[in-house]
């Protein structure tokens, strides 16, 4: 296998070859973690391991990098990140597995996520199962529906993501929204570091609508956990 961690910039990987990345040039300090979600008791040097699940097309694969930078280039952690997608560029399924850790990144795949960002039905089938047992789902609640495949210990919450997306224009968006839900509901990373790294990944010119849908959903994640939000079992699946 080779080195575990380079230093600099996220690439783009070929289909299933890990993208590394290492501790990049701005370093700022270690954020602080909220309440709304702690990585698992036991967890060997605060690896936290996330899957990113949809359709081609929704930019599941740009989701998982921005999280990737936002950890290894604006926060001095390490990241890894491997895609995976079908023959088909839009509508087959894809997943970004993505590994924060505060540690060089020995083995780059996730065996059973921590975190699972969902915008797929077909996503969710597939991907609940391997959550572990206090584990964290957020899911597009008017595209996903959970149903009993989560351990009774996991947490699961929603977000209409792509009515927000829609209502600021560009339905596109949806994955930053689910992005900045992401950073809400976890503070996994610190929202600023999300930001630089939303800025460094999205095309020139539309930096100002996807800072807005990355804060639409990170308020929307911040509001759910203020609240005590509870689980997908309690809680009303959107349009339906």
């Amino acid at each position: 296998m080779p080195a575990a961690d380079h230093r600099g910039r996220a690439g783009e990987p070929s289909q299933g070859s890990p993208d590394r990345v290492g501790e990049g040039g701005l370093c700022p300090p270690e954020p602080e973690r909220g309440r709304g979600w702690e990585p698992s008791q036991g967890s060997h040097h605060n690896r936290t391991e996330i899957r990113v699940g949809g359709l081609g097309g929704q930019g599941i694969i740009l989701c998982g990098s921005i999280i990737g930078k936002a950890a290894a280039i604006y926060s001095g952690r390490h990241a890894a990140l491997i895609q995976a997608f079908g023959p088909e560029a839009r509508g087959s399924a894809c997943s970004a597995q993505v590994i924060v850790a505060d540690e060089a990144i020995g083995y780059p795949y996730v065996r059973r996520p921590d975190i699972l960002v969902l915008l797929s039905q077909d996503a969710f089938v597939q991907f609940a199962p391997q959550l572990k047992p206090d584990g964290l789902v957020l899911y597009e609640n008017e595209l996903v529906q959970v149903e009993g495949k989560l351990p009774a210990t996991a947490r699961a919450l929603g977000i209409p993501a792509t009515r927000f997306a829609e209502e600021l224009g560009r339905r596109l968006v949806l994955n930053i929204v689910m992005t900045g839900f992401f950073a809400g509901a976890t503070n996994l990373l610190s929202i600023d570091a999300v930001e630089k790294a939303v800025v460094d990944s999205v095309p020139k010119g539309t930096e100002s609508l996807n800072l807005k849908a990355l804060m639409k959903g990170y308020q929307y994640g911040r509001d759910l956990v203020a609240a005590g939000a509870p689980t997908s079992a309690d809680q009303p699946q959107a349009g339906r």
